[in-house]
């Protein structure tokens, strides 16, 4: 993310065909189609788009498309650093919301218990799919005492793990 104050317009070019779009974004109206070897000036970045100016026309063409020149190189990998840190900071903030989320639905000992993927006797159904996720199977069996219940995990290479429902309560796990 970086913009015209700090781009220091690097001259580059076009390494592929490639459309120059008025948004950062396929959606973004289609201003002119640029050929191979295009001379760009680089002026800004948003996520994967390089905001050019060509003779004065302002636009944006994906990140792919540019020719990462010797000059632009340092520049180019701080600007990819930014990027990897500002999605992790996305990340933890969607995380901590999940988390909340959890506590909120389930109480706060249930919560970040559901949020530490643990699964425990007593559990109902709901809070173990938050916590396991959709089993690979589910083997239902209806008797005079209720609906019983096997979920089957499969953690690959014949190694499985399972829970047993009875009336919509987790009564056994098993590793």
């Amino acid at each position: 993310m970086f913009d015209s104050a700090t781009a220091q317009n690097f001259k580059t070019k076009i390494k592929s065909n490639m459309a120059l779009r008025d948004l950062p974004s396929v959606d973004g109206k289609i201003i002119r189609q640029l050929t191979r070897g295009t001379k760009v000036s680089i002026i800004g970045k948003e996520y994967i788009y390089y905001k050019v100016d060509i003779n004065g026309q302002i636009g944006f063409v994906m990140e792919d498309a540019i020719t990462i020149t010797p000059e632009m190189s340092d520049f180019v990998l701080a600007e990819k650093e930014k990027e990897k840190q500002l999605e992790l900071e996305r990340n933890k903030e969607l995380e901590e919301k999940i988390k909340q989320n959890l506590i909120a639905e389930y109480g706060e000992m249930d919560g970040k218990r559901i949020y530490a993927k643990k699964v425990w006797i007593g559990m109902n159904k709901n809070m173990a799919m938050e916590s396991w996720g959709y089993p690979t199977d589910i083997n239902k069996t209806e008797t005079a005492y209720g609906i019983s219940e096997q979920w089957v995990y499969d953690k690959g290479n014949y190694n499985y793990k399972y829970l047993y429902f009875e009336n919509n309560k987790l009564v056994t796990i098993q590793y």
